[in-house]
């Protein structure tokens, strides 16, 4: 083989290994059931799980929102104005109790 050959041949190996370990990393991610987004150190989101895709389609969203920042997501998120919610309108969201476990 010549050596460009084996070049190609070894940066082959390299990005099926890289494909493979991206595949498992966002499998782990995946099995996670809470919504998770990874951020750098920007606040930029770099990666999401899927429990954060299925919540964001819920909240009518349609995006994962990688490449945003996550304190704009979170304001938007909350800002009656961004999300077409009157101030105050209810939401079917889960609130913790105010009751101490017995």
């Amino acid at each position: 083989m010549s050596e460009t050959t084996q070049g190609v041949v070894a940066r082959v190996r390299v990005e099926d290994r890289l494909r493979e370990a991206e595949a498992f990393w966002q499998g782990t991610l995946d099995s996670l059931s809470s919504h998770v987004a990874i951020l750098d150190e920007h606040g930029t989101i770099i990666a999401v799980n899927a429990a954060w895709r299925r919540f964001a389609r819920s909240e009518g969203g349609d995006s994962d929102y990688i490449g945003s920042n996550y304190i704009a997501v979170c304001r938007a998120a909350t800002d009656p104005l961004a999300t077409g919610r009157r101030p105050g309108a209810r939401r079917d969201t889960p609130r913790l109790s105010e009751r101490a476990p017995d």
